[in-house]
């Protein structure tokens, strides 16, 4: 299960224990298909409005035949409810943050080839036109990771990211 924690800010001063959970999304977890990779943006312009994207991972995931993408979650309402949005092409532990009035995710490709950034104008719909391929794996490598955090500063987008041997090789 995905879900969202939603804090009101007395809560970061510990004075109420009570958590207000939102479920975003769920897939039952007898089949092997696990979500994961959670990232999240308010959008400043309107705080009301929260995206949320996720991807897929598990032993019956075809990561060989089948482009994954990153599922898009929308909410109105600060985060009481979610509806599914659309889809981020091929994006994989992506983290969303907002430049401007965009939305983009950044992070690896689901073949782990390419880390990539992707915009949207509204946070729902992510035309291929506006993904770009900005750092290529070392031959025989690729990336690999968990979302992020996304940092500004000094007119650059810092994000962490890890880089590993092929799929299947051993860890370390």
């Amino acid at each position: 299960m995905l879900h969202i924690l939603v804090l009101a800010q007395a809560t970061l001063g510990l004075h109420d224990s009570a958590l207000n959970v939102t479920e975003v999304a769920w897939v039952p977890e007898a089949n092997g298909v696990y979500i994961g990779g959670p990232s999240l943006s308010v959008l400043p312009w309107d705080p009301a409005q929260i995206i949320v994207s996720s991807n897929v991972f598990g032993p019956n995931v075809d990561f060989v035949h089948k482009t994954q993408n990153a599922s898009i979650h929308h909410s109105t309402d600060h985060g009481a409810s979610f509806a599914a949005a659309g889809v981020a092409y091929n994006h994989c532990d992506g983290t969303l943050f907002t430049f401007g009035r965009a939305v983009y995710i950044l992070g690896p490709q689901c073949n782990g080839n390419f880390m990539q950034l992707s915009r949207s104008v509204d946070g729902l719909s992510w035309p291929l036109a506006d993904q770009r391929h900005i750092y290529a794996a070392a031959p025989g490598m690729s990336w690999q990771n968990a979302p992020t955090p996304v940092s500004m500063g000094a007119g650059r987008i810092w994000r962490a990211v890890e880089q590993t041997g092929p799929t299947g090789s051993a860890w370390g």
